[in-house]
């Protein structure tokens, strides 16, 4: 059942609900909430689902971001989330993404090897093509790695069925408190604000938002038992992205393996990254490159902001200050890791709003420093004549590309390794959010594939 609380039926059908029947409810209904959804019902559970969007339109909000901004279409409130506007460029989480490289320690709450499992798991249904992603030996000294996107986005909500649940539009999750074991929800849309009680809930409401949520929670103090507070809102990472450079004497003959390639449903293309050896040895990030073939038809297909692209090719003077249409040359893309820095978060101002400090650190710039020599050496037959633009504290901020929101509560400081909240009972979080680490690719595969797991622990 589908209950419209901006309504006046909506409402009154909202006024009869008793809560404490539903096994869990869950706040979002993008990527991760859906795949949740799909493996409870799996088990016959009762789901109330609570989201702030509809089936009919799309809403955005932005937020005050400081220094790297966010794009406010980044952040989608309707049934489906985020994937009905993006394609979803995406990749798995490499093994060395998951550890801390200084010593080697797997910083999440999962296994690489477990976490291979479940994307397995994932293929069938959810069209995430994993089998595609197959790594190949290209006798090259990077690390490699396989990034597919379907053309048109993959709308998440066709793959549930919202008869089998009961769901909340148009309702807003504005704060949560737990207690003596009794969880509150404090509701509010335009028309009305109402607290209830429920038995267990599960935060999906993407990475920016669930951490939002608690932020707020805290500021009003609620969620007295929840452990390590302070830690809220920290180490908030994200995937900034930008043209960078063009080779103007490419190695053809191996770029053509590996650039971005797009057929009538699909785009696909190599990501290259320093070796593991390189990474470890260093300290440094899996930040990787990829390479387009210099047509502006196929900038247009991969990114929609392309055409104010011309202000940083200005600025670093590549080209001329164009994108180049040469098909004899080729640009470069980089896609940042962030190193999880406690200085970058996300806070609640006064008036509620959502504010993001987000800063590149050392280790962001000298990854990219070293990498970008490394790919004009081995990638071009004339180095030296080549225009390499290094990045510093001042010139990188001319990169604000940034759409993929990541921690804020992380694991292990704010929820264990089931996802539950620690010292709270009955609150979960599956997204992005808690990643501890942020890898270098979109994070919704990986977001999946903790739902899947999430769920079999429930079930």
């Amino acid at each position: 059942m589908v209950i419209d609380i901006n309504k006046k039926e909506g409402r009154l059908n909202f006024s009869k609900i008793d809560f404490n029947k539903y096994d869990y409810v869950i706040v979002g209904t993008g990527p991760s909430g859906i795949v949740l959804i799909d493996t409870l019902l799996k088990k016959k559970k009762k789901i109330l689902v609570i989201d702030r969007g509809n089936f009919q339109e799309k809403k955005y909000e932005s937020v005050i971001s400081k220094k790297i901004k966010i794009k406010k279409k980044s952040k989608t409130f309707a049934i489906g989330g985020t994937s009905l506007d993006w394609s979803q460029i995406y990749s798995y989480l490499d093994e060395i993404e998951l550890n801390d490289r200084s010593t080697l320690h797997n910083k999440w709450p999962i296994s690489h090897g477990d976490l291979i499992k479940y994307y397995r798991k994932l293929d069938k249904k959810f069209k995430f093509d994993y089998k595609n992603l197959k790594k190949k030996n290209f006798d090259i000294p990077f690390l490699s790695r396989k990034f597919v996107a379907p053309i048109k986005p993959c709308n998440f909500r066709k793959f549930i069925n919202f008869e089998k649940v009961d769901l909340l539009i148009n309702c807003k999750v504005n704060t949560v408190d737990t207690k003596n074991k009794i969880i509150f929800l404090y509701l509010q849309n335009q028309n009305f604000k109402k607290v209830v009680n429920v038995r267990k809930i599960i935060l999906c409401n993407g990475g920016i938002e669930s951490t939002s949520l608690i932020l707020r929670s805290i500021k009003d103090n609620k969620l007295k038992n929840l452990r390590n507070k302070k830690f809220v809102g920290k180490y908030f990472m994200d995937h900034p992205k930008s043209y960078v450079g063009v080779i103007k004497s490419p190695k053809r003959e191996i770029i053509e393996k590996i650039k971005l390639k797009k057929t009538k449903d699909q785009i696909s293309y190599y990501g290259l990254s320093l070796t593991k050896k390189e990474q470890y040895s260093k300290r440094l990030l899996n930040t990787y490159f990829r390479f387009e073939q210099n047509n502006i038809k196929t900038n247009y297909i991969t990114d929609p902001l392309v055409k104010s692209l011309n202000y940083l090719f200005n600025y670093f003077k590549i080209n001329n200050s164009k994108l180049n249409t040469d098909n004899n040359t080729y640009n470069l893309r980089v896609f940042f890791e962030m190193f999880p820095s406690v200085r970058n978060g996300i806070k609640i101002n006064k008036y509620n709003k959502t504010i993001i400090d987000l800063n590149y650190s050392n280790i962001e710039i000298k990854t990219f420093n070293i990498l970008i020599k490394k790919i004009f050496k081995f990638f071009s037959y004339d180095y030296k004549k080549e225009n390499i633009i290094l990045l510093n504290k001042k010139n990188i901020f001319k990169l604000k590309d940034a759409s993929h929101h990541m921690g804020g509560l992380i694991y292990p400081k704010i929820v264990d390794k089931n996802l539950k909240f620690r010292g709270l009972e009955g609150i979960y979080c599956c997204s992005s959010s808690i990643f501890p680490t942020s890898g270098s690719v979109n994070p919704t595969f990986t977001t999946c594939a903790l739902a899947v797991r999430l769920g079999k622990y429930l079930n």
